[in-house]
């Protein structure tokens, strides 16, 4: 594996407040590996570029973030994935760990925002000031440069998709890397769920109503979850995003007063190119709310060869007999056999 040419990379946003617009996935410009903080020990809570200390393996947990809830929504937001892995890696290497973080949560009519990094955004709502959708959760994965893209994928671990009112959001992690659909049954008041996501295709859209108005959600893309679908209804909601993943997850359909559809959650993905030939790789559902990666190095280890003792050339000095005693022998016609060390005189 290449070290890394850190001018063509790309830096990825990281929006704190709110207040400042949705997270997104990648940012414009580019960026050293300065820009971002090296990472430290083994457990990661927050991005940073992780510089490889030798030729060995990385031993990979990745958890994806939680999907955060619409108004009204009684449930919990759909878990991300936790992925187990070992992949194989280079001395020199800069790896960027990503680190998603839970989807918001909406008190208001405004959707709220997708989690960091890659969870769709929530569709805004028309209920008495309070029906925005929630947010998808973001993806956490380690990938070989620093733009974020799927040809640069080594581990993801997928976000859960967001829930809405009565319909809970996807769990991403099942045993295949695929994340399970949003909840919400398509019908005249209820829009549709956003789909879950494939390891190779994203979730689909969830629908609006057949007799409501508005815009249905989007589908997910490769690293990022769709949004949810916004609605112009009286008393309605809008739908929830998907969560953020190797495909993302589909955001759900608004309602028209009835129940709004869900997030689907995304799916996670193992390079086959740097996956250990004896390291089994496992997907299943994170218990953890914002996510995270741990990696662990262990060096490759060559043993060294077997220590022999030399065997001593077979010459007359080595058996022991006194170079004087042979060359006696020899001046007298006599002839000395050697066996070993012991000494016959014919």
């Amino acid at each position: 594996m290449n070290r890394i040419t850190l001018s063509r990379l790309t830096r990825v946003a990281a929006v704190a407040s709110l207040s400042l617009g949705p997270v997104v996935l990648v940012g414009a410009g580019t960026a050293s590996a300065a820009a971002w903080p090296v990472c430290s020990g083994t457990t990661f809570t927050s991005s940073c570029v992780y510089t490889v200390p030798g030729n060995g393996t990385l031993n990979v947990t990745a958890d994806g973030a939680s999907g955060g809830l619409g108004v009204g929504s009684t449930a919990t937001g759909g878990s991300g994935a936790h992925v187990e892995t070992s992949i194989k890696v280079t001395s020199g290497e800069e790896l960027l760990i990503m680190v998603g973080t839970s989807g918001s949560s909406s008190t208001t009519n405004t959707g709220a925002f997708g989690g960091n990094f890659g969870g769709g955004t929530g569709g805004n709502g028309n209920w008495w000031g309070v029906g925005g959708g929630g947010g998808g959760g973001g993806l956490s994965g380690i990938f070989n440069s620093l733009s974020v893209s799927q040809g640069s994928a080594l581990v993801v671990a997928g976000g859960g998709g967001a829930s809405c009112y009565d319909e809970v959001g996807g769990n991403a992690g099942n045993a295949d890397g695929s994340g399970n659909a949003g909840q919400g049954t398509l019908s005249a008041t209820d829009g549709g769920g956003g789909g879950g996501a494939t390891q190779s295709a994203a979730g689909a859209a969830g629908l609006v109503p057949t007799t409501g108005s508005g815009t249905s959600g989007t589908a997910g893309t490769a690293m990022h979850g769709g949004d949810g679908g916004s609605t112009t209804d009286g008393s309605s909601g809008g739908g929830c995003g998907g969560g953020g993943g190797y495909f993302g997850g589909g955001g759900g359909g608004p309602d028209n007063i009835g129940n709004t559809g869900a997030g689907g959650a995304g799916s996670s993905y193992v390079s086959p190119d740097v996956v250990t030939s004896d390291g089994a790789t496992t997907y299943s559902v994170s218990t953890l709310a914002d996510g995270q990666v741990t990696a662990a190095f262990s060096p490759i280890l060559i043993s060294p060869p077997p220590t022999t003792t030399p065997k001593l050339p077979f010459t007359g000095v080595n058996t022991g007999v006194p170079l004087a005693l042979a060359a006696g022998l020899v001046a007298g016609g006599g002839i000395l056999v050697l066996l070993g060390r012991r000494r016959y005189n014919h």
